[in-house]
């Protein structure tokens, strides 16, 4: 959820309208819950659901409450019990955090380097493709030595 926060925060300037929009957003992600039941459809809706972090969260403790509702308890050897049609277990809830945690944390990454701020100048959408972005300070760089090369051969010349 932290990554999620990171994000809506990375798109807007404005402290306030970040607040709404990120309320909004964490909302919508509990309501999806009500809207996918994970213990009847597939794994792939469930899984495209909880791309959002709430949605994913609530899905582990639900499956935490049904465990214990059975009287078996979250142990390791319930991690991949299921006692569902879809089959959905907790190790599959893990893996949906830990899924979404890199998902989030990477698009975080990106937007706070290609979204306008307040400060400082955006990169281009493309940046993460550029040498210039990987290798500041452009010694040993393909276009620097083919320059080099020309300009060696322009004074043998």
């Amino acid at each position: 959820s932290l990554m999620f926060v990171f994000v809506v925060a990375a798109c807007f300037s404005r402290g306030t309208r970040a607040v709404l929009v990120g309320l909004l957003l964490y909302f919508v992600g509990y309501f999806l819950t009500l809207a996918v039941d994970y213990t009847t459809m597939s794994v792939g809706l469930v899984f495209l659901v909880s791309l959002h972090p709430v949605t994913a969260f609530s899905y582990g403790l639900q499956v935490i409450g049904s465990l214990e509702d059975a009287g078996v308890g979250l142990t390791p050897d319930t991690l991949t019990f299921s006692d569902f049609p879809s089959g959905f277990t907790f190790r599959d809830v893990m893996f949906f955090l830990l899924f979404d945690c890199l998902l989030w944390g990477v698009l975080s990454w990106y937007l706070n380097r290609v979204v306008r701020g307040d400060y400082g100048r955006p990169r281009p959408f493309y940046f993460p493709f550029t040498r210039q972005y990987w290798c500041p300070g452009g010694g040993g760089t393909v276009s620097g030595e083919r320059e080099e090369a020309e300009a060696a051969s322009m004074r043998a010349a």
